[in-house]
């Protein structure tokens, strides 16, 4: 049977030679972390693109190619200023801390998403609360978000789950009423819009992520986005051990959050990041242009099969295609003659992030619970993500090299299946 291609890095022959430059120049991370450089302080709070024109080799803020980065990054999505760090992980911690989060403060997301989102969180010293999805969008629920919010309830991190903003409108008037910190884990959404805005610009400070095999790739590595001069210089003082450069002149609140974390992204790391937003046009369209050929064949002849999430997007490019499976046979009995078609869907996450043991027996640092203030385990309902759960299906390959043949390959081999077993 014809094999669909699996999605791979974008390597351009311009980013060899920038690896060749930096391979020759033997700088491979131009950071540097000790105190002393000049004009620090006002250099913390430029905006990316003024940073990038700063004429040194080695900084506090990184070499050339991440400061080349950062700029271009901020300029694709029309953003002031970007903080790369090593991971998306790092980056949603980061962001939380930048935005003077306490020890215990609540921080509800969404219990389908990464085991990441979670971590990052209780990383943050802040208390993971779960609340309800949308079966339509599969992210989180505007009613369900306004029932789980608590007097304690400071942040919430919302996932755009393969990409899409679900009602992400009404998401951000909810938060803003309640006086809660949207942060935006857009880890899905490079150059995505919403209702024509760039999503990453709807909550006080977003985060992307450019690990593989995400729509942009550099090995590992995130970016942390915000308008805000005070978020971005804490949370480029969290990113480089802040605290080595506390001095007098510092304010007990402008100290706060910023011990010893080194999260920084290497040159060679950022030179890849460079080309990859150069090419995010074209990758993004290739994306699209497959994603959009399987939902239109998907609705028109497998509805009964596959039922597709409710896009919200003014512009999508998929990061992987999700599904709710309806079908008439067992899941796992579905997956099994997938198989032998050689035709390969996830399962996705492992289980809800509410399941996970740490999160129900309130487990994290020491052997007093910290940063939960009580020992009693957890118990969550969230029906719409459990029905979710039971039925969802990813179909990861659409990327770069995937194309129209590939995808054409995949609806042939689910229409044989169909004409099999579903007729």
């Amino acid at each position: 049977m014809d094999k669909i291609k699996g999605t791979r890095p974008y390597f351009s022959k311009k980013t060899l030679k920038r690896f060749q430059e930096i391979i020759k120049s033997k700088n491979f991370s131009n950071f540097i972390g000790s105190p002393g450089e000049k004009n620090l302080n006002k250099k913390l709070i430029l905006t990316s693109q003024k940073l990038n024109k700063i004429n040194e080799e080695f900084s506090f803020l990184g070499g050339k190619y991440v400061r080349l980065f950062e700029a271009k990054w901020s300029k694709s999505i029309n953003i002031k200023f970007s903080v790369s760090v090593n991971s998306a992980t790092s980056a949603i911690t980061t962001a939380l801390l930048a935005n003077d989060i306490s020890p215990g403060d609540e921080v509800i997301t969404t219990p389908i998403s990464f085991t990441a989102s979670v971590a990052a969180i209780i990383a943050a010293n802040g208390v993971p609360k779960f609340c309800d999805i949308s079966l339509s969008t599969f992210c989180i629920s505007p009613e369900a978000f306004k029932n789980a919010i608590t007097p304690r309830t400071k942040f919430l991190l919302y996932v755009n789950w393969a990409g899409n903003a679900g009602d992400l409108d009404e998401i951000s008037k909810i938060a803003k009423k309640n006086k809660i910190i949207l942060i935006e884990d857009a880890s899905h959404s490079p150059g995505h819009k919403y209702n024509n805005k760039f999503i990453g610009k709807f909550g006080k400070a977003s985060i992307f992520s450019f690990n593989q095999p995400k729509n942009l790739m550099t090995g590992e590595g995130g970016m942390i986005c915000t308008d805000n001069k005070d978020i971005a210089k804490k949370a480029r003082l969290i990113r480089n051990h802040g605290e080595a450069v506390v001095d007098k002149n510092y304010t007990l609140k402008n100290m706060t959050n910023i011990i010893g974390y080194n999260f920084r992204l290497t040159e060679m790391q950022a030179a890849i990041g460079v080309d990859q937003v150069l090419e995010m046009k074209k990758l993004n369209n290739i994306r699209k242009k497959n994603f959009d050929f399987l939902i239109n064949e998907i609705q028109k002849k497998f509805s009964h099969i596959l039922k597709t999430q409710n896009i919200t997007n003014s512009h999508h490019y998929a990061y992987f295609v999700a599904f709710r499976y309806i079908g008439k046979l067992k899941k796992k009995t579905f997956l099994k003659i997938c198989k032998d078609y050689n035709l390969v869907f996830k399962e996705g996450i492992p289980r809800l992030l509410c399941d996970h043991p740490n999160i129900i027996n309130k487990i994290a640092w020491g052997s007093k619970n910290f940063p939960w203030t009580n020992k009693k385990k957890q118990k969550m309902s969230l029906p719409n993500s459990r029905k979710l759960f039971s039925e969802y299906l990813a179909f990861y390959n659409v990327g770069w090299p995937c194309n129209l043949t590939d995808m054409k390959i995949f609806i042939k081999k689910l229409g044989d299946i169909n004409e099999k077993y579903f007729k």
